[in-house]
């Protein structure tokens, strides 16, 4: 499985709103029940199923989960776990776009 955590009232420049990518992680065994607290960039030290995940660049360019700097007004958050046909084999730069059209994705899950 894959999750993409987003922001989808992020604010930008050129464009007020634009979901903006906090966590993406692949290759998520189906057994596991959840993901500990202050897991992100423990995967082989935690072991076990969590050593094959994979997280990927979030939208600050960076590896693993990185919170909103939230303004004062209330942001949404949305979370995505999609059900993949196959373990992803994307290196290093697994970002919110590495999923092309040619794995069967199954959405899961929006909210």
């Amino acid at each position: 499985m894959a999750l993409v955590v987003e922001d989808i009232d992020a604010p930008d420049p050129s464009d007020p709103v634009k979901p903006w990518t906090c966590w993406v992680v692949a290759n998520i065994p189906p057994t596991l029940k959840g993901l500990p607290e202050g897991f992100s960039g423990k995967e082989e030290e935690v072991g076990g199923d969590y050593a094959c995940l994979k997280e990927g660049h979030n939208d600050y360019k960076v590896p693993g989960w990185r919170g909103p700097k939230l303004p004062s007004h209330g942001h949404r958050f949305q979370f995505r776990l999609f059900a993949l046909d196959e373990q992803l084999k994307l290196g290093n730069k697994v970002s919110s776009k590495s999923y092309p059209c040619t794995h069967a994705i199954l959405t899961l899950s929006t909210n």
